[in-house]
């Protein structure tokens, strides 16, 4: 959001900075260059599209509100080049750490069993009346 305020029309900005940091436009606008033919080519990430136009280098970013599954076929019909981005696949727990969770309660249980004996065998039995 904060990278999305600075503007990269801003004359304080370098020409390498404007490459980095991506304009924004509205997502009505990307549509409406797109019909016009105007844009050069398309990232669709999950939750934005970056895009360049035609005339010049400038990348663009637009963030529709909800999912348009009609993007991708608008910028076939106007064989506008576009690419995906995926998502790394989610990390997953390793094998023995999952063995692990699954054997300490029963670890757990087996030790407060084995120090209560103890206690018991050291004390005598618990609930046992002596005269």
């Amino acid at each position: 959001p904060l990278l999305l305020r600075i503007s990269s029309r801003n004359p304080n900005i370098s020409s390498e900075m404007r490459k980095i940091l991506p304009s924004a436009m509205t997502f009505s606008e990307f549509l409406q260059k797109v019909e016009k033919k105007q844009v050069k080519n398309v990232l669709l990430n999950a939750d934005s599209l970056e895009f360049t136009l035609n005339a010049g280098d400038e990348v663009f970013i637009t963030h529709p509100t909800t999912y348009h599954p009609g993007v991708v076929d608008l910028l076939h019909s106007k064989t506008i080049p576009f690419d995906q981005v995926k998502k790394p696949p989610a990390k997953s727990t390793p094998a023995y750490k999952s063995v692990l969770i699954m054997i300490f309660p029963f670890a757990y249980l087996a030790v407060c069993i084995y120090v209560l004996r103890r206690f018991m065998d050291q004390t005598g039995d618990v609930g046992e009346l002596k005269n």
